[in-house]
């Protein structure tokens, strides 16, 4: 099933342990949606397996590990880290955290997000 980008079967197919690793993430309960109020912004995230780092994750297109800098951006190896393929299968099977933040938490929530960014990088 492609989804925003990813192609699931594929990568379950020809990328196995990414699948795996993203799909331990899934059941983990490591994804999560962050939904801000009440302007309806959605943003999604993926914790590090001890959940001390928080990724941003656009669907299919971006996200701020260093797997993606580097994989993605950096060498052309591959078309998205495993944070995305675990957003992409916890959407599609409903098998993630919800979050509900008020607008006046995004840019606090976007500076979280920054700080990890630099602090990984």
């Amino acid at each position: 099933m492609k989804l925003s980008g990813i192609d699931l079967s594929e990568v379950e197919a020809l990328d196995r342990e990414t699948y795996l690793r993203a799909l331990a993430a899934v059941r983990r309960r490591r994804v999560v949606r962050f939904t801000f109020t009440p302007s309806g912004v959605v943003l999604w995230g993926v914790y590090s397996r001890k959940r001390e780092k928080l990724y941003l994750v656009v669907p299919g297109l971006y996200c701020s590990c260093a797997g993606f800098a580097m994989n993605v951006v950096a060498t052309g190896r591959s078309s998205y880290c495993y944070h995305m393929v675990a957003q992409k299968l916890a959407e599609e099977r409903g098998e993630y955290e919800d979050e509900v933040l008020g607008d006046e938490e995004y840019f606090e929530f976007l500076d979280r997000i920054r700080r990890t960014v630099v602090l990984s990088g």
